[in-house]
């Protein structure tokens, strides 16, 4: 089904799966659950609702005992991608955070430049050049004391992570899909679980609509969505329509937070959009990069 072209019914599902994407980093500011907390409730809430629903289905696969390395590495990965966002959004600002986390693209060429041993071009130092000048731009003023310079690190060691992922999947594709999802969430779950003494529980209702909010509508609902345009649309769509969660989250950073988003957060947030679109778009016609 690749290469169908925008429907109603497939715009409204974009819509709906990068609003919710958008929200993630604004719901996490939003409640007072910490991020191991909030990774716990996520993970599990997905566990315990996509595992009888595959089996029900008849959709879960048997997996053999090597299957069980790559899935836990892929929890791992997909584990401290969450852990290092969620704290950035806690020590920063949704906003910062999400920017940062935008660069994943870039992580993504990098990486190939390594695993797929692509080769480094002039248009490669550009891209890489107007990420860097992006981050600069949304953090004009860089101190170890900035919450937000710490929170940009971290988001940006969020994207490094995620990029990860879409390699390791391509890997393992010997793996159903759903089964993949499924080894990733638990073996994730199982990472947070090792930090559970420092989770807390003593939450307030509005933290549990928040979780319910996350786990629900942010995780299965939008996941489920995302997998499926990505099965239908052409790489090169879903790269570019995958940003349009920056600017709903910065919207709504504003809007439901009171965070501040300036002149220099929205010209570094693009410039950082456009690099990854243009890195993505240039390795995609070598072949070279996947999203």
């Amino acid at each position: 089904m690749k290469g169908q072209q925008f429907s109603p019914r497939v715009a409204l599902e974009a819509g709906v799966a990068l609003f919710f994407f958008g929200c993630i980093a604004v719901a996490v500011k939003f409640i007072s659950a910490n991020a191991i907390t909030i990774g716990i409730a996520r993970l599990a809430m997905s566990v315990v609702i996509m595992l009888p629903a595959l089996a029900v289905t008849k959709r879960l696969k048997g997996i053999t005992l090597a299957d069980l390395r790559p899935l836990a590495i892929m929890g791992v990965f997909f584990a401290l991608h969450w852990m290092s966002f969620f704290f950035a959004v806690k020590i920063g600002s949704a906003s910062v955070a999400t920017v940062g986390l935008s660069t994943y693209g870039i992580h993504l060429i990098v990486l190939g430049w390594f695993f797929h041993r692509s080769k480094v071009t002039a248009l490669d130092i550009v891209v890489l050049a107007l990420a860097v000048l992006g981050n600069i731009l949304v953090i004009p003023e860089f101190s170890i004391r900035n919450q937000d310079v710490i929170g940009l690190g971290l988001s940006v060691l969020s994207g490094f992570f995620y990029a990860f992922l879409p390699i390791l999947q391509q890997r393992n594709t010997h793996i159903p899909a759903p089964t993949r999802a499924l080894g990733q969430f638990v073996f994730g779950l199982a990472v947070f679980l090792l930090l559970w003494p420092v989770s807390s529980w003593d939450l307030s209702p509005r933290d549990w609509w928040g979780l319910l909010f996350l786990g629900i509508l942010c995780t299965l609902l939008s996941h489920t969505l995302w997998v499926r345009l990505t099965t239908m649309l052409s790489t090169k769509v879903t790269s570019v329509i995958y940003y349009l969660y920056v600017p709903v989250s910065l919207v709504l950073s504003v809007v439901v937070l009171g965070e501040r988003v300036d002149a220099g957060m929205i010209t570094g947030a693009a410039l950082i959009i456009v690099a990854n679109i243009v890195g993505v778009f240039h390795h995609l016609n070598k072949g070279s990069v996947y999203a």
